[in-house]
């Protein structure tokens, strides 16, 4: 997301994910994702109610998470940008696959590296007495 996209002007969180529902193609494509389980006639009003602030039901954080992934996979950034405006963060960038798979890869290398120094560490303390001594003790 660019940082310097104008933001709409939002209520509230529930408008927000208001504005995102409706980019994701409305309440009855989205609470079929939502809730498979359900039927659209029970699902649509459901999501629609906990859209609204009046409405006593809610999203779980979990699921305004799942708006939000899809919101970034549909390249609709506002509803988190909101949040973070609402919160005094700086905008947030989104990664494309590749700048997200290095990411992931150089964290792989360094959780290895940290791994095999674990190891090597274990290894000289089970060639020293420290270790036998530990091991005997809870024998």
């Amino acid at each position: 997301m660019n940082v310097q996209q104008e933001l709409p002007i939002f209520e509230d969180l529930n408008d927000a994910l208001r504005s995102l529902v409706s980019h994701l193609g409305g309440t009855k494509m989205v609470a079929a994702k939502l809730w498979p389980e359900k039927s659209i006639t029970e699902a649509q009003p459901l999501l629609s109610d906990c859209l609204n602030p009046t409405r006593r039901e809610k999203l779980s954080p979990h699921q305004v998470l799942l708006l939000l992934r899809w919101g970034r996979e549909a390249g609709y950034h506002t509803a988190l940008a909101y949040i973070c405006q609402s919160l005094g963060y700086e905008a947030p960038r989104a990664l494309s696959p590749k700048d997200e798979a290095a990411l992931l890869l150089d964290r792989a290398a360094d959780l290895a590296r940290e791994s095999r120094g674990v190891a090597l560490a274990l290894e000289r303390l089970a060639s020293s007495q420290v270790l036998k001594v530990i091991g005997a003790k809870s024998s």
